[in-house]
């Protein structure tokens, strides 16, 4: 006969418990210096009801519009504007399911909210929103604030513009012209004048006469690899790229400077 031997798992060795721990709710699981606690408390002075059409549906409400468009405002800010990952984030981001209040629509609920439900472009909101930072800061408008900070088209790029480091890089831009000079009428039987400091200006005019110089002697520029440069274009390309450096520095320093008077 037959014996059946039937195998029962060992739940002895093999035993991992998922249980849940106080506290559940999500306000006091988030950190106080999040960014999510800074963005709600720049909401509490605006009135997002005036940027959305009055909900006439019948029944079932569905979910509150304005957490909706506090759930989107927030991802614009943290630059994540596809409703699909709204719908996720929404899900398993603790931040998000503070916002929407545990509430978890799909990316349809957005979807229908943003084009049915918006009276203006989403991103006209931020000016009301930086309206009330203003206020809750006490920062004066009417005074423009330069820290040196040099904004660029990409979001949350910044670079910083620090008064003594350009003086200092221009001074060892004006050595490296210096001596490129003194090298290249050694080479080429020039004769511009060389001195401790120039303007962008003044390079300019020696860019200018080498590329009226290769016109002239129909050299042809060329770029890439396997290309070989001729002498004439490798100092065209390096008196260039002291002109642009120095050009740059320039504007800088003015912008700087201005500000003080």
């Amino acid at each position: 006969m037959e014996s059946l031997n039937f195998m029962q798992s060992n739940y002895t060795d093999n035993y991992n418990a998922i249980q849940l721990s106080l506290p559940l709710d999500l306000g006091i699981k988030i950190n106080p210096d999040d960014e999510v606690v800074s963005f709600l408390k720049a909401l509490e002075g605006v009135n997002l009801k005036k940027y959305l059409k009055r909900d006439e549906r019948r029944g079932r409400k569905g979910y509150d519009n304005v957490l909706l468009l506090k759930a989107v405002l927030f991802a614009r800010m943290v630059s994540d504007c596809d409703v699909r990952n709204l719908e996720s984030l929404c899900k398993h981001d603790i931040r998000f399911m503070y916002i929407m209040q545990e509430a978890t629509p799909s990316h349809m609920a957005f979807e229908r909210f943003m084009k049915n439900y918006l009276i203006d472009d989403i991103d006209h909101i931020f000016f009301d929103i930086v309206n009330n930072i203003c206020n809750l800061m006490n920062v004066d408008k009417s005074i423009q604030y330069i820290d040196g900070t040099k904004i660029e088209a990409n979001a949350n790029k910044y670079s910083f513009v620090y008064k003594a480091r350009i003086l200092n890089a221009r001074m060892k831009l004006f050595s490296k012209i210096t001596d490129s000079i003194i090298q290249m009428n050694m080479e080429r039987g020039f004769d511009f004048p060389y001195h401790y400091f120039y303007c962008a200006q003044e390079i300019g005019y020696i860019v200018q006469y080498l590329m009226e110089t290769m016109i002239n002697d129909d050299i042809k520029m060329v770029y890439g690899r396997g290309k070989r440069k001729t002498e004439i274009q490798r100092w065209y390309d390096l008196f260039l790229e002291y002109y642009t450096k120095l050009d740059e520095y320039e504007f800088w320093l003015f912008v700087l400077i201005s500000e003080l008077y």
